[in-house]
Parts: C-alpha cells; sequence; structure tokens
C-alpha cells in the first residue's frame, strides 16, 4: 500500500510538471504586459486573467475528479465577485476614460471577493486541522505576529497621513490580520502534507500576493490623486494565476485531504510564546505614543478580539492535552495492556481496599477465584502469539462480562487471572466458578479457526470475623486451583500436575 502511495504521488507531481511551467510562463508573459501597457489597457489584463481561476477550477472538478468542491466553489465566488469589480473598472476606465471607477458597489463587491476567498482557505484549514489543531494556531498566531508590525509601522501610518477614515481602516486592518493568520495556517499545512501537496501552496502563494496587494495599495498609491502604480496590479494579477494553477494541479483532487496527526505538548517555551502572543499588541500599540505620536487605537481595540481567543483555544487544547497524556500514563501504569484488565499491582491494590472493608465490617466476607487457562500453551505454540494475545484478550472481556459490577478482575501474568469478589458467599462463588468455566470453554474465533480451551478456577474466602491477608487469601485460591487441577487429571489419567518449583 505505501508503495502505491508513494507511486501515485509520483504520478501526481509528474502530471503536475506541465501545469508549474505553463504557470511560471504564463507569470512572466503577464506581468511583463502589464508594466509595458497604459492603464486603460491593464485594466483589461487584469479583467482577463481574473476569469481564468474561474475556468481552472471548473475544468478541474472533470479533470482531476474533485471530490470537495466547497473551497473551490467559494473560490469561483470570490473570483465572480472579484471579476465583476475588474469588469467595472475596465468598462469605465478602459474604455470609458474615466479617472476611477470606485464606488460602493464596487467596495462591497471587492470586499465581499476577499471575504469569499479567504472562506476558501478558512475551510481547507478547518478540513485539516482535526489532525494537527494546536500547530494550525500556532500558525496562524505567527502570521498575525508578522501582521501586527507590518500594520502599525507601514499601512496605519499611510492610511492616516491620507486621511482615510477609522471605517476604512479597521476593514483594511481585519482584512491585514484574517489573511496573514490564514495564510499561516495554510503554510503550516502544506508543509505537514508533504512535497506532493503542490495545490495547498499555490493557495498560500495567492494569499501572499493578496496580502502584498493590500500593502502595494495602501503603501504605494497616491490616495489623493488615484494614480495607481503597476505593483499593486502586479500582485492581483499573480495571485489570480497562482489559485488557476492550483485549481487544474492534479492535487487538487486531495486539497483538503488532512496532513498525519501531529502533537504537540505543554512546556514553558510554548507557553511563554502564547505569553508574548498576547502582549505584542499592548506593546507594538503602545509604541507611537512613546514617540509623541497618537495611540493606535484600532489596533488596541480590534487586535486582541482577533490574537485573545487564539491564544486562550491554543491553551486551553494544551491543558487538555496535558490532562489527557497524565490519564493515559495512569491508566498505563494500573492496567495491563494486552487485556485492558487491572495488572498485578494494581489488583493487589485494590484487593487490599476491599479487604479493609470487609475487615471494617462493610462486607461479611471476601472471596478470591484464582483462574488458570488449560490447553493455552498447546494455542500458543502451534498458531503463534498473536492466537495466544487474542485468547487472551477474549478471555479478558468475558470474564468482565460474567462477574458483578462490584467484583474486581485482573490478570495476574500469563494466562493467570484473579477475580476479587466482596461479599461473595459460598453459593455465590460457586455458581460464579461455573459460569467463568462455561463462558470460558466456548470456541474463541481466530481467523478462520476455532480455538477451544478450559479454565481452572480455585476459590478461596475468608470470612469478615477471622480474616486473613490477602496474599494468604491468593495463595489459598491458588492452592484450591492446582489440587482441582490435579483432581481433574487423576480423572482423566493423565501424569499429575505438579506446581511451579515443586518437582
Amino acid at each position: 500500500m505505501r508503495l502505491e502511495s508513494r507511486s501515485g504521488n509520483c504520478r501526481s507531481l509528474m502530471r503536475g510538471r506541465p501545469v508549474l511551467t505553463t504557470y511560471l510562463a504564463a507569470c512572466t508573459a503577464l506581468v511583463t504586459a502589464l508594466i509595458l501597457s497604459p492603464n486603460t489597457v491593464r485594466t483589461g489584463i487584469l479583467f482577463g486573467v481574473g476569469l481564468l481561476p474561474i475556468a481552472a477550477v471548473l475544468i478541474s472538478f472533470k479533470v482531476n475528479q474533485v471530490a470537495d468542491r466547497l473551497p473551490w466553489m467559494l473560490i469561483i465566488a470570490g473570483m465572480a465577485q472579484l471579476s465583476v469589480v475588474n469588469g467595472i473598472w475596465f468598462a469605465k476606465v478602459g474604455l470609458g476614460g474615466a479617472e476611477t471607477a470606485d464606488s460602493f458597489l464596487t467596495m462591497i463587491l471587492q470586499m465581499g471577493g476577499y471575504l469569499s476567498i479567504l472562506a476558501a482557505s478558512v475551510v481547507v484549514v478547518l478540513r485539516h486541522s482535526p489532525n494537527d489543531a494546536g500547530s494550525v494556531i500556532d500558525a496562524a498566531l505567527l502570521g498575525l505576529a508578522a501582521a501586527v508590525p507590518m500594520w502599525e509601522f507601514v499601512m496605519h501610518p499611510r492610511l492616516t497621513a491620507a486621511g482615510v477614515p477609522a471605517s476604512a481602516q479597521s476593514a483594511t486592518l481585519l482584512q491585514t490580520l484574517a489573511l496573514l493568520a490564514v495564510g499561516g495556517s495554510i503554510l503550516r499545512i502544506s508543509r505537514t502534507s508533504g512535497r506532493d501537496m503542490i495545490s495547498l501552496r499555490y493557495l498560500f502563494a495567492a494569499l501572499a500576493w493578496t496580502i502584498c496587494g493590500i500593502t502595494a495599495a495602501t503603501v504605494l498609491v497616491d490616495v489623493v490623486s488615484d494614480s495607481d502604480l503597476p505593483y499593486a496590479g502586479i500582485c492581483w494579477l499573480l495571485g489570480y494565476t497562482s489559485i488557476a494553477a492550483g485549481a487544474i494541479h492534479p492535487t487538487a483532487a486531495d486539497f483538503t485531504k488532512p496532513a498525519k496527526t501531529q502533537k504537540n505538548d505543554l512546556s514553558p517555551i510554548r507557553l511563554a510564546r502564547l505569553g508574548t502572543f498576547l502582549l505584542l499588541i499592548p506593546i507594538v500599540g503602545g509604541i507611537p505614543p512613546l514617540l509623541g505620536r497618537q495611540a493606535d487605537v484600532l489596533l488596541l481595540s480590534l487586535g486582541p478580539l482577533v490574537t485573545t481567543p487564539l491564544v486562550l483555544t491554543r491553551i486551553g487544547q494544551l491543558v487538555a492535552q496535558r490532562v489527557k497524556d497524565q490519564q493515559t500514563l495512569a491508566y498505563q501504569a494500573s492496567h495491563d495492556e494486552l487485556t485492558g484488565l487491572f495488572n498485578r499491582r494494581q489488583l493487589f491494590l485494590q484487593a487490599e481496599t476491599l479487604h479493609d472493608r470487609c475487615v471494617g465490617g462493610e462486607f461479611h466476607s471476601l472471596a478470591a477465584l484464582y483462574c488458570d487457562l488449560d490447553g493455552f500453551k498447546p494455542v500458543n505454540d502451534r498458531y503463534g502469539h498473536d492466537a495466544g494475545d487474542e485468547v487472551l484478550r477474549v478471555v479478558g472481556q468475558r470474564l468482565t462480562g460474567c462477574v458483578r459490577a462490584q467484583d474486581v478482575v485482573g490478570r495476574v501474568g500469563g494466562d493467570e487471572f484473579l477475580v476479587i469478589c466482596p461479599g461473595g458467599g459460598t453459593r455465590d462463588t460457586e455458581a460464579l466458578r461455573l459460569r467463568i468455566e462455561r463462558v470460558v470453554a466456548d470456541p474463541i474465533l481466530w481467523l478462520d479457526v476455532q480455538l477451544c480451551l478450559g479454565v481452572t478456577v480455585g476459590v478461596a474466602a475468608t470470612p469478615r470475623t477471622d480474616p486473613v491477608s490477602i496474599d494468604e487469601l491468593v495463595a489459598m485460591a491458588d492452592e484450591d486451583m492446582y489440587v482441582r487441577k490435579r483432581e481433574r487429571k487423576a480423572r482423566a489419567g493423565l501424569a499429575p500436575i505438579s506446581r511451579p518449583g515443586q518437582s
């Protein structure tokens, strides 16, 4: 299976090479055309290239047999809205000669397009996050950590100097934070998914070019005169082309297939890093007043709304993982790995507790049933340890199923089990002994073979009024078990059985 998977991945990579070659050639040609063209022609180029991702996704649905289409449908919705915006600009500016095509409609469509593409990226992150939720959040926080200084020292001063309203600045800030957070998550996913998940890398490239485009439009555009430099347009063009390449690439069929499960442990370094994320916005937002400028109210108010829930969620995940690890270790220390029953140490601790309760008057007696499998060694020798392990697991399940809720069952070692019965009288323990012999004697199906075994059960009890210790009680049950074995052997005319250590 592993060789077949690797072979399939290699075939996908080989089929994806023409996509990469075409992508690089198209990017080079389109960027050159955009740079050399006047502003009126640039709008037409952006409009045409903006339609490529829609066509690529539709072709991919048929060629690559994409099963999970939701993220791609969101990308189609986003690119359709952005194409309408580009079409309006092409009609008014490219063909009509207008200075600008900005309007409330184009602003709404543009925001809707970005949100749809962002939603597609979030869907991809959510598809992968069940197996790697912690690392995805860490990567999102790293993206936010990069967005905060970029906003505070690059974008915010430029927007403020240009007199952009606070509402528009808020939208730009939230958009920047969201894009970098999702971009960090996509980068993490693309790295853990292996070299064969190329579509994810194209999506990350599209998000990266979108971020660059927003930054270029904010920093390099003269907001007063609306005379665009070509840099923002180049970023949009490369972003559109990256989406088209990711859609048409053969790995788009497994675009949302989760990577292998990742585990993150709680550590002082990880907690310190999360604390740094919480402090980053107040620290960066507090620098302008130290320099004699006005505090960035937008960052100080909106930033924590994004980062704080992520940090708290991450801390909760780490604490939950720590608790789960401790519970797992406690379980492993007290239970037999093969059968899931109490191991010898925990079994005797439980027995001591029941013994103390019996001596204290809570029970009138305490009984022990020592169970030793008959015919286990021949099964183990003939069919192997896998068959023997299956026998022990099934016997453990059957013992648990036939005892009372207050009884304690454990594996002493090898093919020997012990049942401690609080308050069990002679009639009760004898009935339980017969029930154990009956359920263990039922054939055990292993592969296509029915394995038939038996069990010899030794019984001993101690009264509350004249109790013996747990060690003595177990030794009495063990002795009774060997007596029963010898009697059974004698009745069958077989060689007598001796206890370990006896000749």
